[in-house]
């Protein structure tokens, strides 16, 4: 198997050697860099084809007629790509030398679709920060198994997948992110692609030097005891219903695949849709506990929600002072 590094570029220049330098520096190399630069008005260009002059492997910079804006960009950029393994690399990190060697290893030992590992936090000058390791869920090395979770996101620079993946739904028509006015990032499209229809590798491992510097596209951000109280109490039918309809996107996503018929991914594919429709559904009867007209009607929601046996017994408590009584509508609920 070879790996491609797709590389998204936006005036990059300040940092963009030291990460082409750690490319080039790699125990295991890459067939191709593959470089998707969306409008810089720097020498981010300038510093691209000058690596390509001596780099080790070949460099090909893509003629795009538009800015395509972060996550487009990475995936246009990925679907340029020739190997059988791409790599998303920003342009601001540092890679260690033997980052592409541990996770292409792991994907041939554990016939895996994808695999990601933790990130080192350091500032501008490549200093540990207080953050330390960042883990992203990553508890040990260990192989997840196809559907054992139904992920979030997994950051972009961590990950190295099978080039397949891009083949099995146009990315252009990929859901649009539940809280955000955007479609879904890159890094969390493969992911979820990655972990519905395969195997993943996870590599408990720092294997990059994640630069904070305040300009970043992505940024790690912990948050702090008030905001993390705020979003554990807090009561907003906005965000459950956007989690609802992007559920049910997702649904429509892997139904589409699974009509394929690929032997590949068609039952995996299948089950997926299964899931994610009932993930839909659980947050529909819950909101049908706030958004139905008549207490009898809300009463009658919450008892199928509670015998279903879906709920934790705090969001019950929650659900039937707010939801059932019509005190949210007065308090709580945001649209």
């Amino acid at each position: 198997m070879s790996i491609s590094v797709a590389l998204a570029t936006y005036n990059g220049s300040t940092y963009l050697l030291e990460q082409l330098d750690s490319i080039a520096a790699q125990t295991l190399l890459p067939v191709e860099l593959v470089v998707s630069d969306d409008g810089s008005s720097d020498d981010t260009l300038s510093i691209v084809r000058a690596f390509s002059e001596t780099a080790p492997f070949p460099v090909r910079i893509l003629d795009k007629d538009r800015n395509l804006g972060f996550g487009d960009n990475f995936l246009f950029c990925a679907s340029q790509c020739k190997g059988d393994l791409i790599a998303f690399c920003d342009q601001d990190d540092v890679w260690l030398p033997e980052k592409l060697a541990v996770a292409f290893e792991r994907i041939k030992h554990d016939e895996s679709l994808s695999a990601l590992h933790t990130l080192a936090l350091v500032d501008e000058n490549l200093k540990p920060t207080k953050g330390g390791i960042w883990k992203q869920d990553i508890p040990k090395d260990c192989v997840i198994q196809p559907q054992q979770i139904f992920p979030w996101a997994a950051w972009g620079n961590t990950l190295l997948f099978k080039r397949e993946i891009l083949d099995w739904f146009p990315y252009s028509r990929r859901p649009k992110h539940p809280e955000k006015d955007m479609k879904l990032s890159h890094d969390t499209w493969i992911y979820i692609l990655s972990c519905a229809l395969g195997k993943v590798s996870q590599i408990d491992n720092p294997l990059i030097l994640y630069r904070q510097h305040g300009k970043n596209e992505s940024q790690t951000k912990k948050r702090t005891f008030i905001e993390k109280w705020m979003m554990k109490h807090r009561l907003s039918m906005v965000p459950l219903h956007q989690r609802m309809v992007f559920y049910r996107d997702l649904s429509f996503v892997f139904a589409e695949i699974a009509d394929q018929h690929n032997p590949r991914t068609e039952f995996l594919a299948s089950e997926a849709a299964i899931k994610y429709s009932d993930m839909s559904l659980d947050i529909k009867e819950r909101t049908d506990i706030y958004y139905n007209r008549s207490i009898g009607e809300r009463l009658k929601s919450f008892r199928i929600r509670l015998l279903g046996g879906n709920t934790r017994l705090s969001e019950a408590l929650k659900d039937a002072i707010l939801g059932v009584s019509g005190i949210h509508k007065a308090i709580y609920l945001e649209a």
